[in-house]
Order: C-alpha cells, then structure tokens, then sequence
C-alpha cells in the first residue's frame, strides 16, 4: 500500500492542469461563467437579477438546467424581469417545454407586453401551441381571443395554417378582436384572395356603420391595416368597393388616398368611383383620387371627368389642383386633340407649370 500513495499523488498532480484548463474553457460573459450568474437570480434588487438574465440569454445555450432557475421569474414582481425571463426561456426552444404551464399563465398577464412575450415564447418552445391559440380565437374573453390572433402574428410563416381560423373571426363582435385578426393576416397573408378581401371589406364597413368618420384613433388602425391588405389584394379587392367609396369621400385624411389606390386596383368599377370622385369631389376627394388613378400605370383609361375639371378650374387660380391633375395625365391619359387643347391652356394661364406639362408630354410620347 505504501506504494500506491505516491501514484495516487501523481494521477492528482497530472489531473489538476486538465481541470484548471477546462474551466478555462467554460463560456463567459462579461468575465463571468454562467453559475455566477445564476445566484444573482436571487439577487432582491430588480436591476440585478434583470442583467443576470440578459447575460444567461448571452450563453449559447438555454439548457433544462437553465430553465429551473429561470422559472420563478416568471411570476416576478417586475415587469421588466419577468419579460427577459420569458425571453430567455423562449431561446430554450424545445427544452424548455416544461416551461409551458408558466408560460401559459404569463399570457394571460395583466401587462400586454409580457403577454405578448409569453405567446411568441410557446411558439418557440413547441409548434403545437400554434394550433392551441388557433382554438382560442373563438373562446373565452375578447381579450383572450384577441391575444390568440396577436400570438399566431408574432409566430410567423408557421402559422399561416391559421389563416382561414383568422378570416372567420373578422366578423367578431369585439373591435379589439377584429383589429387583432386584422393585424394577424397582414403578417401571414401575402396574397389575400377574393373571400378575405370581401370579409376584410364586410369588417371595415362594420367599423364605418359604427363611425362613419372613423375619427377614433383605435378605429383609424384598423382601417388602415384592413386597407393594406385590401391593397395587396388587387383586382381580387372588388367585394370592398363600398367601403372604399365611403372612405373615399367621408373618411379620415390618413385613409383616403390608400382608399383610392385600392380602387385603382379595381377594373370598371373601381374606375367610375374615381371618375366620379374627380368630378364631383371637393378638393380633398380629388386629390385622393387622382392617386388612385396613379395605381395602374400599365392601363390606359379615359379620363372625360379629369379634362372636363381641367377644363373648368383656372390654372393661375388653383395651380396645385392643376399640376396635380397634368401629373395624372402624364402616366394614365392617352394621345388626343382634346388633351393637347388642355394642356395648352395651362401653359397660356400658368407658365409656371410649363416644365410640368413638358414632362406629362413626354410620357404621353413615350407611353409611360
């Protein structure tokens, strides 16, 4: 036995710069290892266990280990702490499932944001709570649906087997349920088709029955999120052109010209509701439409109620009218006796507009 002390001693001594050179290389952040860290979790100060956790979520990986210490975080008084803690716990990925039950009842936390963290966390965690909040768009509280619809947005491309559940909810009866569905389909839905254009148009004409102005700023949001998809939508947008029209004429400064554009993607009639608009308009509906003319560059339309207003306003008088309406011209008029007259007139009231008509000539020339 006297023997084997001093070769015991040896294998130590041998061991001991293997050791001292593998925590040397354990991973650090900001000098520190991950264990560190992790006792300043428990730290009663906020500001320190909040860079406790945005330095762990720095460590390539968020282990099951990990998240045991993370957990308790979730419930923390603060709301910044518990937000990071979420997020941490979402880079886990699948091996933070255990994390599920907590997570669940962070999404519903008082705190919207935090909610919000929670849904895209459990997406992160297990794709199979794209399917359990696609359930939740029709259960429960307006607010429990109307984060089912904000989670499956935040959950990108995986979720858009979720976009036929969504369409259905746009008729719900709560305006914060509408305008979160609203919101979900323009971050998963590319090509809107003909049934969600006519229901995304069905929704907003519930928000015009209910405000003709639109004048709520909650009201605004949802109209401008439902026209970019009616906008996206195209010639398929034809079963909102009610809707349009209203907007078009009543509605809200920041909605009218994307109102027209969308109209502008409409052939025929889409067409004589800005016709209509440049005729009989005030000054704010023109000019509306005229944009909405601007649309569609590639098709050549008649423009009788445009030359006629070109023809009855005064140049000199209302110059932003007629610079506007020359523009129009320029990229949608055709070659004509009668709009080479036009122009002409404006250049004799207004020479100031002379390199405007120029310019509109040159694209009628070369079919822009």
């Amino acid at each position: 036995m006297r023997f084997l002390a001093p070769i015991v001693c040896l294998v130590i001594l041998a061991m001991q710069p293997v050791a001292v050179r593998a925590q040397d290389r354990s991973p650090l952040v900001a000098g520190r290892p991950e264990a560190d860290w992790r006792d300043d979790l428990r730290n009663p100060q906020p500001i320190v266990r909040q860079a406790a956790l945005e330095a762990l979520a720095q460590f390539s990986d968020v282990t099951a280990a990990t998240v045991s210490y993370l957990l308790p975080l979730i419930g923390d008084p603060d709301v910044a702490v518990r937000r990071t803690a979420i997020r941490a716990i979402g880079h886990g990925g699948r091996a933070a499932r255990r994390a599920s039950p907590a997570l669940w009842r962070a999404w519903r936390d008082d705190d919207a944001f935090v909610s919000a963290d929670a849904g895209i966390a459990l997406v992160q965690i297990s794709r199979d709570n794209i399917d359990l909040f696609r359930a939740r768009l029709s259960l429960g509280e307006p607010r429990d649906r109307a984060r089912a619809a904000a989670a499956l947005a935040n959950a990108g491309p995986a979720a858009k087997s979720a976009i036929h559940a969504l369409r259905d909810r746009l008729d719900d009866e709560d305006p914060r349920v509408r305008g979160a569905t609203l919101t979900a389909l323009a971050a998963l839905d590319e090509r809107p088709g003909t049934k969600t254009a006519t229901l995304v148009g069905r929704s907003l004409a519930r928000d015009l029955a209910d405000s003709p102005t639109l004048d709520a700023s909650d009201a605004i949001a949802r109209g401008r999120t439902a026209l970019s998809l009616l906008l996206r939508a195209g010639k398929d947008a034809k079963g909102a052109r009610r809707p349009m029209q209203l907007i078009l004429w009543d509605g809200p400064a920041p909605l009218r010209q994307t109102a027209a554009q969308v109209l502008g993607k409409i052939p025929g009639d889409g067409d004589k509701a800005l016709d209509i608009a440049l005729a009989a308009g005030g000054p704010l509906v023109r000019d509306a439409a005229l944009q909405g003319l601007l649309v569609n560059r590639e098709r050549r339309r008649s423009l009788p109620a445009a030359l006629d207003t070109l023809n009855r306003i005064e140049p000199g008088a209302d110059t932003a009218r007629t610079r506007a309406l020359v523009e129009a011209m320029g990229y949608v008029g055709a070659r004509s006796r009668s709009l080479d007259r036009v122009l002409n007139r404006v250049v004799q009231r207004a020479p100031v507009l002379t390199p405007v008509v120029a310019l509109a000539r040159r694209r009628l020339t070369i079919g822009f």
